[in-house]
């Protein structure tokens, strides 16, 4: 098994997490062209990363081998407000989580999301929500490990 490290990732890390994005970005493509670009620019999605990191409610972390990034997870803290059908809320939001194909099923994953919703606690969170696609049926599996289960479904079809 691969030896790990789980922290907070900085500014300094974003370069890192390019190629890991670069992965999840390339099986997106694959499975729906119509709905994803094959090659995002770099600059473009580092601004993204470095936006995120600077964004107060956002916290990155990073699993790590040595001095070696070998995943990441974006969580994000949410607030909505009571609407005329729906309650307001303060909840925690996984907006990314990807492991280096090497280092896949080794429980990487699932370390990330519970130091996610370890520093969620932390903060008074009490739900996470997180959504992926049909097509990645690794994701569904690693969200029924970390205790989500599906709440809403979104359908979609060609017209």
């Amino acid at each position: 098994m691969t030896a790990f490290a789980i922290r907070t990732l900085r500014a300094s890390d974003v370069a890192a997490m390019i190629p890991l994005n670069a992965q999840v970005q390339k099986l997106h493509a694959e499975a729906l062209p119509h709905r994803f670009h094959a090659n995002p620019d770099d600059a473009e999605v580092q601004a993204r990363f470095r936006n995120w990191l600077q964004t107060e409610g956002v916290t990155v972390f990073g699993a790590t081998a040595g001095d070696r990034l070998i995943g990441y997870a974006v969580f994000e803290i949410i607030e909505t407000q009571d609407k005329l059908f729906t309650k307001g809320e303060r909840f925690g939001f996984l907006h990314h989580i990807v492991v280096d194909t090497r280092h896949r099923r080794k429980g990487i994953g699932l370390s990330l999301i519970e130091r996610g919703k370890q520093s969620l606690r932390e903060t008074g969170i009490q739900r996470l929500e997180a959504s992926y696609w049909a097509f990645n049926g690794a994701s569904r599996h690693l969200m029924a490990r970390a205790g989500l289960c599906p709440s809403e479904i979104f359908v979609e079809g060609r017209l």
